[in-house]
């Protein structure tokens, strides 16, 4: 049997909305329903370039008018765990852009949420799926690479001042951390997804130069339960 199409939908139509909305296109089994974003016109050109049905100004409106099965969510982390929250309530999966949800406590609830209601929520890490990663991934396992004993991790990506312009960045409230959240959050993850789970970690955070509320340089010294040792 062929499986039917998923009905999809995106919420947070700026930088990375488009991402998600490609990755549809490229989708042979995804229709695309509708997106909202909080500035009306943004959601229009959105839905106008990518194919989406119609355009909304928000989760609630999108959801009362329109029969979805998969929202991706794409908007600053701060507003992640209330979106979330409101699309499994409404019996919709939901797949949600790193960070997750910026904070323990967020978490708990929309994974509470999840289990009684019988919902789904898929994260975003991407790159344990490209073909490098996977190729790694087959080495490890299959134990041709060796026992994994020591592990580098370095995220040098370069944001200047004016990457902060937009003004729920910087700021603990909009995006819940730093770089380290951020940014790095992918070869972290990726790390994890080669060497195994981590015993201990010893870190530092620092503000050196940037207009932010929070860290814009870290490094840690981490142990991995199977006696590897790596830096991030």
């Amino acid at each position: 049997m062929t499986p039917r199409p998923v009905r999809v939908a995106v919420v947070g139509c700026g930088s990375i909305g488009p991402a998600h909305a490609r990755g549809y296109q490229a989708a042979g089994q995804a229709v695309r329903v509708a997106c909202a974003d909080v500035v009306g016109e943004r959601a229009e050109a959105f839905a106008a370039t990518y194919g989406f049905g119609r355009a909304h100004r928000s989760l609630t409106e999108l959801l009362a008018a329109e029969p979805v099965d998969l929202v991706s969510i794409a908007t600053p982390p701060g507003t992640h765990a209330e979106l979330c929250l409101e699309a499994l309530e409404a019996g919709v999966a939901v797949l949600v852009e790193k960070p997750s949800l910026p904070t323990l406590a967020e978490l708990d609830a929309v994974e509470a949420g999840a289990e009684r209601l019988g919902g789904t929520v898929y994260g975003v890490f991407q790159h344990r799926h490209g073909t490098g990663a996977r190729r790694a991934k087959a080495l490890v396992e299959s134990g041709a690479a060796g026992r994994p004993q020591v592990a580098v991790c370095d995220t040098l990506w370069f944001r200047p001042d004016g990457y902060f312009d937009l003004d729920w960045r910087g700021t603990w409230a909009g995006e819940g951390g730093g770089p380290t959240l951020g940014h790095a959050i992918h070869q972290i993850d990726l790390m994890l997804h080669l060497v195994g789970p981590w015993r201990t970690v010893s870190a530092l955070a620092a503000r050196v130069a940037r207009p932010v509320e929070f860290e814009d340089v870290s490094s840690a010294a981490v142990v991995f339960e199977n006696g590897a040792v790596g830096s991030i």
